[in-house]
């Protein structure tokens, strides 16, 4: 199954990264390189992720990579939605697409 990026969820990613960055580039680099590894697998196994709490519908799953959330969409794809601090209650609204 193709996993494919929203253009939102790239943006939280270069944000998210940038802001580690800024103390520690190093770092930066090995949590977007495991991020996108983690992703990369839900082309194989796209029900890995569990389903997210907030949303009655199991086609939205997450995983979780160190202390963030990635939510994704399984279709006929497998759709990166959001990437989100894992403390960060989702509104309803971010996962209308």
């Amino acid at each position: 199954m193709k996993v494919v990026w929203s253009k939102r969820a790239g943006t939280d990613l270069d944000e998210i990264a940038q802001y580690i960055a800024q103390d520690k580039p190093l770092a930066a680099a090995n949590w977007v390189a495991e991020l996108l590894s983690s992703t990369r697998r839900l082309a194989d196994f796209p029900y890995s992720g569990q389903q997210v709490p907030e949303k009655a519908d199991p086609q939205y799953r997450e995983i979780i990579v160190g202390t963030y959330r990635v939510i994704y969409r399984v279709t006929t794809q497998v759709e990166v939605l959001l990437v989100r601090r894992a403390t960060r209650l989702l509104r309803q609204e971010e996962l209308e697409t």
